[in-house]
C-alpha cells in the first residue's frame, strides 16, 4: 500500500504487479485490519479503478482486492458512499465486454452480496442490484449481445435478491421468453433455473404456481437439442420446488407434465432424450407423495402413462422405463395396488415372451415391486401357478378342467420363473406368510418329486425337486428382520429345517445362510439400542418395546440352538473338510446365542468322542491324505473332532481348554500322521489366541492364566521341534508367536529356541509361513524391549524334562538309587559353576535380541546364514531408531563382508540387506561405509542370473538419491564409471522427459481452453463470439474438445487430424459436397496407391471396341520405351540403383553401416528376372509332382503300412532308377567306395 501511495502517478507496468501482491495478501488478513484501513485502501485502489485504461490483468487483481475488502464490512460501512460506489464499480465491470474481468467481476458481486453484514436479513445492497439490472436491460433491449451479458449476471446473484423483487424480475424474464432470439431463450431458462434453486418454503405460492405455467407453456421445438434440454431441465427444478412449497398441488400436476415429456424421449435426440428420462424421474421419485398419502387417480394415471412408453415407439427407452416404473413401485410402497396393477401385469407378459432381451432389467423392476408391497400383496398379482403349469400334480378332473381354463385364462399360466426374483427383494416380512402359503407348496412339490422318481421319471423329479429347493431357498429373506420370531418359530419349525439340511445336501448352503441371517438380525438389536433423546416420548416408547422383544426373541432362539449345534456337528463330520466351512460359520453364530452351560455339555462330548476315535485312529494312506480325496470324501473322525474343538475354542473357559490340552500336546510328537499334527497346532493356537488379554494392562487372574499355559505347553513344543513336519509350519509358528506373547518375564531363556525356528521360516516355501515367521521376528523382538532376565542354566534344565510318562515302577526304583550317587557329585560340581552361571545372566533389551539373531551368521550351510541376515534385514527396517551408532556399524560391516561372498544364496540374501540399509539408515552410516558398500554392490553389477545386475543397479540408484552422486562417484572403481554415467543420464532423461510432459499438458490445457490460456489482448475479443462458440458447444454435445484420452474420447480425437477424398475412379466424377451421401467418401485414413481392379482398365490398351490387347512376351511395349526416353536422368539414377540391388556384383549396408555382398546363384547371371521366375516356378513345381515310392501304401490314420486289393504288397517292388545307380551321382544307394570298386576291378582282371 505504501508503494502504491508513493507512486500514484505510475504507469500501470508498476501498478499491476503490485495490486496483484496486494490481492494475493489480502485474503490472509485479519478482519480488524481490513476495517480500520478500508478508507485508506480505498483511497489507492480508486486510482486502478479507470475502466478505458486498465488491462484486464490488472482489473482483475482490483476485483480480487475490492472482494477481501467489502465482504468483511458492517452495515456502518455500507451506508457510506465508498462502499456503495465501489460495489456499483463491480456491476459495471460485470458487464465488460471481456470475458474474463466479466466473468470475474460476476463471482465478485455475488459473493459479496451473499456475505450479509448483521442484523440485517438482506443485504443493504441487493435492491440496488436489481436495479442495476432492470436498468440496463432496459437500456440493451435492442442489443441482443449485452442482454445475454446481463441474463448471466442475473443468473449469478439470484440467491442474494430479495424475495419482495422476485415477482419484477421473473415477469421481465417471461417477457423475454417471447423474443426470437435462441440464446436469450437459453439464458433466460438458465435463470429460471437458479432462481428455482433457490425457493425456500417462504415463498409465495401461487406467485409461483403461476410463473412455473408460462414457462411450461413455453415448450420449445423437440428438434431445438439445447432449448429443449434446457426447457427440461427448468421443469424438473420447478417442479421440485413446488413440491417443497405445496406437495399436493405439484402431486396433480405430474400426470399432466409427463405426458407432455414423452414426446421428448420418443423423438428428441439423445442428449435431450436423456434429460427428459431424468426428468421423469425427478418426477416420480421427488414429486410425488409417499406410499399411501398419494392419490390413487394420480398414480393410476401415471401408471397409464408408463404404460404406453412401453411400446414400441419407445423401444430404445425401456431400460430406462424399467427403472423409472422401480421408482414409482418404491415411492408408493404397499399403496402401488391396485394403481400399479395393470403395469405389473404388462411387464409380466413382456418377460414371458420368447426373444425378450430385457429379462434382467424386467426382473430388477419386478422384484422392486415385490420389496415394496410385500409377498403377499405381490403373489395375489400374480400368483405362481406352479401346481396348474405341472401336469400330473393334481387330479385328472381337476387338471383336464384347469387345461381348459388355461387357454381361455391367461392368468393361469405358470410362472415359477418368480422365484429366483424373490430370493433377492424379501425383507421385513413376517415369517408365517412362508409357513402358511409357501411351505405347504415345497411339500406338494417334494411328494411330487418322490412319486415322479418311483416311476423312473428322473428328469421330471428333479425340475420338480429344483422348484422346492428354490422355494426353501426364500427363507433367508424371512429371516431378515421379521417381526413374529417368538409366534412362528416353534420346535416343528425348527425340525422340519434341521431335517432339510440332513436330507437335501443342495439346501445346505442356502439354510446356514438363513440360520446366520436369522441371529445376525437378533444380535444386532439386542448389542445397539437405537434411541434418539430428541424425538417424542412414543418413539422412545416403541424402541424400548422393540429392544425388549429383541431381548425375548434371542432368547427363544437359544432354545433351538442345541438341537441345530448337533445337527451342524453331524453335518461336519459327515461332509467333506474344504466343502464345511460355511457349516462351522453357522455353528459359530449358534455359539454366540446359546447358554454357557450348553457349551460346556457339547465340548464334554465332543473331548469324549476324540478320546474315543484317536485310540481306534488308522494313520491314513498316502492316496487318502491327497487333497484329491479329502475334497470328495468325509476325513476321519479325529480330523472332525478337532476341527468342532477348532470351532468350540473361541467360546470356552479355562477348565475346559487345560482339559482338552492333556489330549492334545501328546499328538504334537507324532510324526506319522501329518494332518492330525497341522490340526492339533491349529487347535492349541486357537486356544491361546482366546486366554491372551484383550486390553493392554490384564487382570491378574489374566495373567495367571497365561502363566499356566505357557507352563503347560511349552515342554511340549521345545520336545516336538525336531517332529514338526513342514505342512505344519506355518500353524507352529503363528502358536509360537501365541505364547511369546504370553511369556513371563521370568521365561525369557526361551527366546533362542523360537528365534532358530522363525529365523528358518523367514526361508520357508510357503507365503503364509514367511509372513508368519516374521510376525514370530516380531513378537519376539517386541518381548525383549518389555525387559527381564535371560537365565541360560534354565534352557538346560527345560532341555533335559522328561515327558514321557509311561515308565515302569521297577526302572523307576533303579532310577532313584542311581540319582542319589548323581546328585552327590553333582553337588560338588554345582557349587564351582554356580558363580559362572550367575555372570551369564543377562538383561533383555533389543541390542541383546540383535546379537542373538547375529549368532545365526556362524552357522555352516549357505541356507541358515542367508535366512539369518534376511531376518536382520527385517529387524532393521523396524527396530533401526533403537539401536547404538556403534552397533550398527559392526552390522553394516559385519554384512558387507557376506556381500562378497561366493555362494549366491547368501549374496542375495546380503544385497537385500545393503538394500534395506540404504533405505532406513542415517546417511553417516552410508558415508562411513560407503566404499565397500559400493565396491561389495558393483561386483554383481555384471553378473545377469538371478537379477543380480538389477539390483546392484537399483541400489546404486538409492544410494545416489541419498548421499548424492559425487560420493557415489568418487567411490566407485574405474571399471565401472560407465554405470555411473548411465545413471545421470537416465536421470536428465527422466527430468527433461516430466518437463515435457509437463508443457505438453499445459498445452492441452490451452487448446481445450482457448479464451482462458489467451494472453490479456484476447480479453478484448467480442463476447458475442465468446457466448456462440459456447452455445455451438452445446449443441455439439455439450464439449467442445473431447480429450482422446478419456473413455469416449478416442472418436472425436480425430478431429485435429487430416482427412483425404476418396474419389469414384468408375464414375470419375468430381465430389459434390452439397450431397448427402459426400461424407461416406471422407477418410481419416490416408487411400493407398496400389491399384484397384476398376483401375486396371486404365493401364491395359484396348481396341476402338473395347476389346483388351494383350502383347507377347518378345514384343517390347511402346508406351515404356516412350515413358524413358521422356524421364531421363531420373530414371537412370534409379536403374543404377536397382541395379546395385539385383546384380551380382551388388550390395547393401545392414547393422553399423556394414556392407554386405549379394549372392546369386550362377544361373541368374544369364537369365533375366523373367526366367529366373519362371524356372524358381518349374522347381517347385516339380517338387510337389515328385512323390516317393511306396506313398500310396501309407495308412492315412496311424503309422505303417496298408494293403491294398489288386496290388502289389507294400514295397515288394522298387523301380531302379538307373540314374540313382551311377557312380557320378552322390545318391545315397550308391554305398559303396572307390576302393571296394577298384578292388573288385582288379579281382576281375
Amino acid at each position: 500500500m505504501t508503494l502504491l501511495d508513493q507512486n500514484k502517478e505510475a504507469d500501470l507496468n508498476f501498478t499491476g504487479p503490485v495490486i496483484y501482491i496486494l490481492a494475493a495478501i489480502l485474503p490472509f488478513a485479519t478482519q480488524s485490519i481490513i476495517q480500520a484501513q478500508f478508507s485508506k485502501i480505498m483511497a489507492i485502489l480508486s486510482t486502478s479503478l479507470d475502466l478505458s485504461n486498465a488491462d484486464p490483468m490488472t482489473l482483475r487483481s482490483v476485483l480480487t482486492c475490492l472482494e477481501n475488502l467489502l465482504k468483511v464490512q458492517d452495515l456502518r460501512v455500507w451506508n457510506q458512499p465508498t462502499a456503495q460506489k465501489s460495489l456499483q464499480s463491480v456491476f459495471i465491470l460485470g458487464l465488460d465486454s471481456r470475458p474474463k474481468v466479466r466473468r470475474r467481476a460476476q463471482e465478485v458481486a455475488s459473493n459479496i452480496l451473499l456475505k450479509i453484514p448483521p442484523p440485517m436479513i438482506i443485504h443493504p445492497m441487493a435492491n440496488a442490484a436489481v436495479d442495476f439490472i432492470l436498468t440496463s436491460l432496459e437500456e440493451s433491449s435492442k442489443d441482443h449481445v449485452s442482454t445475454v451479458h446481463i441474463l448471466q449476471f442475473m443468473s449469478s446473484m439470484f440467491k442474494s435478491f430479495p424475495p419482495d423483487r422476485i415477482e419484477k424480475l421473473s415477469n421481465v424474464l417471461l417477457a423475454l421468453l417471447k423474443m426470437n432470439n435462441p440464446y436469450i431463450y437459453s439464458e433466460v431458462l438458465k435463470c429460471f433455473e437458479k432462481l428455482f434453486e433457490s425457493i425456500d418454503s417462504g415463498f409465495d405460492k401461487d406467485l409461483f404456481f403461476e410463473l412455473l405455467n408460462s414457462i411450461i407453456s413455453q415448450r420449445p421445438n423437440v428438434n431445438d437439442a439445447s432449448l429443449s434440454a434446457s426447457w427440461l431441465t427448468i421443469n424438473k427444478l420447478g417442479f421440485e420446488a413446488l413440491y417443497r412449497l405445496n406437495p399436493e398441488l405439484c402431486e396433480q400436476q405430474i400426470p399432466s407434465v409427463f405426458e407432455m415429456t414423452k414426446p421428448y424421449i420418443e423423438l428428441g435426440k439423445p442428449e435431450v432424450k436423456q434429460e427428459a428420462i431424468d426428468c421423469m424421474e425427478a418426477f416420480v421419485s421427488k414429486c410425488i407423495r409417499e406410499g399411501s398419502n398419494c392419490s390413487k387417480e394420480v398414480s393410476s394415471r401415471i401408471s397409464s402413462s408408463l404404460i404406453d412408453c412401453l411400446g414400441y415407439r419407445f423401444r430404445d427407452s425401456w431400460a430406462s422405463m424399467f427403472y423409472i416404473i422401480s421408482l414409482l413401485a418404491i415411492r408408493l410402497g404397499k399403496s402401488s395396488r391396485p394403481s400399479m396393477d395393470q403395469l405389473l401385469e404388462f411387464i409380466a407378459k413382456m418377460r414371458m415372451e420368447k426373444g425378450f432381451d430385457l429379462k434382467k432389467e424386467a426382473d430388477d423392476t419386478l422384484g422392486n415391486a415385490l420389496s415394496s408391497m410385500g409377498p403377499k400383496l405381490f403373489l395375489e398379482l400374480l400368483p405362481l401357478n406352479i401346481e396348474a403349469s405341472i401336469p400330473g400334480m393334481e387330479n385328472n378332473s381337476s387338471s383336464a378342467k384347469k387345461k381348459s381354463k388355461s387357454s381361455e385364462n391367461p392368468e393361469s399360466e405358470g410362472r415359477a420363473w418368480i422365484l429366483p426374483i424373490m430370493n433377492g427383494y424379501i425383507k421385513n416380512v413376517d415369517i408365517s406368510f412362508f409357513k402358511n402359503n409357501l411351505l405347504p407348496l415345497a411339500d406338494k412339490l417334494d411328494f411330487y418329486s418322490t412319486k415322479l422318481q418311483s416311476n423312473g421319471r428322473a428328469i421330471q423329479s428333479k425340475v420338480v425337486s429344483v422348484l422346492s429347493i428354490q422355494i426353501w431357498s426364500l427363507l433367508g429373506g424371512f429371516f431378515d428382520s421379521p417381526s413374529d420370531i417368538i409366534e412362528s418359530i416353534d420346535e416343528e419349525f425348527v425340525d422340519r429345517i434341521l431335517n432339510q439340511l440332513i436330507e437335501v445336501p443342495e439346501l445346505r448352503p442356502s439354510l446356514c445362510t438363513s440360520l446366520n441371517t436369522l441371529v445376525k438380525q437378533v444380535l444386532k438389536k439386542t448389542s445397539v439400542i437405537n434411541l434418539d433423546t430428541s424425538i417424542e416420548s412414543d418413539v422412545k416408547a416403541y424402541n424400548d418395546q422393540e429392544f425388549e422383544y429383541a431381548i425375548k426373541s434371542k432368547e427363544h432362539i437359544s432354545k433351538f440352538s442345541s438341537k441345530i449345534l448337533s445337527t451342524l456337528f453331524t453335518l461336519i463330520a459327515d461332509t467333506p473338510a474344504p466343502k464345511s466351512r460355511y457349516i462351522h460359520e453357522t455353528a459359530a453364530f449358534q455359539l454366540k446365542i446359546i447358554d454357557k452351560a450348553d457349551i460346556f455339555n457339547a465340548f464334554k462330548k465332543v473331548l469324549n468322542m476324540l478320546f474315543k476315535a484317536l485310540q481306534s485312529h488308522k494313520i491314513p494312506t498316502a492316496a487318502e491324505s491327497s487333497s484329491k480325496y479329502l475334497d470328495t470324501n468325509p476325513q476321519p473322525p479325529v480330523y472332525s473332532m478337532l476341527d468342532i474343538i477348532g470351532t468350540l475354542a473361541p467360546f470356552l473357559n479355562e477348565d475346559s481348554i487345560f482339559s482338552s490340552l492333556d489330549i492334545m500336546l501328546p499328538l504334537l510328537s507324532q510324526p506319522e500322521d501329518v494332518i492330525l499334527q497341522k490340526k492339533t497346532y491349529k487347535v492349541i493356537g486357537l486356544f491361546a489366541s482366546s486366554l491372551s488379554p484383550s486390553s493392554p494392562l490384564p487382570s491378574a487372574n489374566q495373567v495367571a492364566t497365561s502363566i499356566k499355559f505357557v507352563e503347560k505347553v511349552l515342554p511340549f513344543m521345545i520336545s516336538s521341534a525336531q517332529f514338526a513336519s513342514p505342512l505344519s509350519r506355518r500353524n507352529r509358528l503363528n502358536l509360537l508367536s501365541l505364547t511369546t506373547h504370553l511369556l513371563p518375564n521370568t521365561e525369557l531363556h526361551i527366546v533362542p529356541l523360537f528365534l532358530s525356528e522363525a529365523i528358518i521360516g523367514t526361508k520357508d516355501v510357503n507365503e503364509k509361513s514367511r509372513l508368519t515367521a516374521f510376525e514370530l521376528l516380531d513378537a519376539l523382538a517386541q518381548k525383549m524391549i518389555l525387559g527381564g532376565d535371560i537365565d541360560p542354566s534354565k534352557l538346560k534344565n527345560d532341555e533335559d524334562l522328561e515327558i514321557d510318562e509311561g515308565k515302569d515302577k521297577v526302572d523307576s526304583n533303579n532310577e532313584k538309587e542311581s540319582e542319589k550317587d548323581e546328585d552327590i557329585i553333582e553337588d560338588e560340581e554345582s557349587e564351582n559353576v554356580q558363580e559362572n552361571e550367575t555372570q551369564l545372566i543377562k538383561s533383555a533389551s533389543i541390542g541383546e535380541y540383535f546379537e542373538m539373531v547375529i549368532a545365526g551368521l556362524a552357522a555352516k550351510t549357505p541356507y541358515m546364514i542367508s535366512a539369518t541376515i534376511t531376518s536382520l534385514a527385517y529387524l532393521l527396517n523396524s527396530y533401526s531408531d533403537q539401536l547404538s551408532p556403534d552397533f550398527i556399524t559392526s552390522l553394516l560391516n559385519t554384512i558387507l563382508l557376506f556381500v562378497n561372498s561366493n555362494s549366491r544364496e547368501i549374496a542375495k540374501a546380503s544385497l537385500g540387506f545393503v538394500k534395506v540399509a540404504v533405505l532406513v539408515l542415517p546417511k553417516e552410516f552410508l558415508i562411513k561405509a560407503l566404499d565397500d558398500i559400493v565396491k561389495g554392490v558393483l561386483k554383481w553389477a555384471n553378473e545377469h542370473k538371478a537379477r543380480f545386475s538389477l539390483k546392484s543397479r537399483h541400489i546404486i540408484e538409492r544410494l545416489v538419491r541419498r548421499v548424492g552422486v559425487e560420493l557415489v562417484e568418487a567411490s566407485t572403481p574405474e571399471e565401472h564409471k560407465k554405470l555411473i554415467a548411465n545413471i545421470k543420464k537416465r536421470k536428465m532423461r527422466a527430468k527433461r522427459g516430466k518437463s515435457l510432459t509437463e508443457n505438453s499438458k499445459d498445452l492441452t490445457k490451452e487448446n481445450s481452453k482457448p479464451q482462458e490460456s489467451s494472453d490479456d489482448g484476447g480479453d478484448s475479443d467480442s463476447s458475442e463470439s465468446d457466448f456462440f462458440e459456447k452455445k455451438d458447444s452445446r449443441k455439439k454435445g455439450h464439449a467442445v474438445k473431447p480429450d482422446s484420452s478419456k473413455p469416449g474420447g478416442a472418436s472425436n480425437a480425430r478431429q485435429g487430424q487430416k482427412s483425404w477424398i476418396v474419389e469414384d475412379d468408375i464414375k470419375d466424377d468430381p465430389l459434390d459436397f452439397l450431397s448427402q451421401t459426400a461424407f461416406s467418401q471422407l477418410s481419416f485414413n490416408k487411400p493407398s496407391k496400389n491399384l484397384k481392379k476398376e483401375d486396371f482398365k486404365k493401364h491395359v490398351p484396348t481396341t476402338k471396341d473395347g476389346k483388351f490387347i494383350f502383347e507377347e512376351e518378345d514384343d517390347e511395349p511402346k508406351p515404356e520405351n516412350n515413358k524413358i526416353e521422356k524421364t531421363g536422368q531420373k530414371d537412370e539414377d534409379s536403374n543404377y540403383y536397382m541395379e546395385m540391388i539385383d546384380s551380382k556384383d551388388g550390395f547393401s549396408r545392414g547393422m553399423n553401416n556394414k556392407i554386405k555382398f549379394n549372392k546369386r546363384k550362377s544361373q541368374d547371371d544369364d537369365f533375366g528376372d523373367e526366367d529366373k521366375s519362371v524356372n524358381q516356378h518349374k522347381h517347385t513345381n516339380e517338387k510337389k509332382s515328385r512323390k516317393e515310392y511306396g506313398s500310396e501304401f501309407k495308412s492315412k490314420n496311424g503309422r505303417g503300412d496298408v494293403k491294398k486289393k489288386g496290388k502289389l504288397d507294400p514295397y515288394a517292388y522298387i523301380p531302379m532308377d538307373p540314374k540313382l545307380l551311377s557312380s557320378k551321382s552322390g545318391s545315397k544307394l550308391n554305398t559303396m567306395s572307390k576302393s571296394k570298386k577298384n578292388k573288385r576291378h582288379e579281382n576281375r582282371k
